[in-house]
């Protein structure tokens, strides 16, 4: 997941930042299925994202000038990372 986290780092060109967003919204979704069946008690991959500092940068994503960008990283953190939203 590191290595896939610190790639998206480094990747300028929005068509390539979509694809891999739609990737990890993908990933994201098939975690939730999992939690769902095995009854877990969080989504794996969030875990496993969060770990290495993925949700701060989806957070930074959010400031890209790609509004397809910021649609979707906002939609990835909302409905996967709410729980470490911390209100305002």
């Amino acid at each position: 997941m590191a290595l896939i986290a610190n790639c998206l780092k480094q990747i300028n060109h929005p068509n390539v930042i979509i694809r891999a967003l739609v990737c990890f919204q993908q990933l994201l979704k098939q975690g939730q299925e999992m939690k769902e069946l095995k009854d877990l008690p969080v989504n794996p991959y969030v875990v496993a994202l969060e770990t290495e500092g993925a949700y701060k940068d989806f957070e930074a994503l959010q400031n890209h000038t790609n509004d397809e960008i910021y649609k979707l990283v906002t939609t990835i953190i909302d409905d996967y990372f709410s729980e470490f939203i911390s209100p305002s």
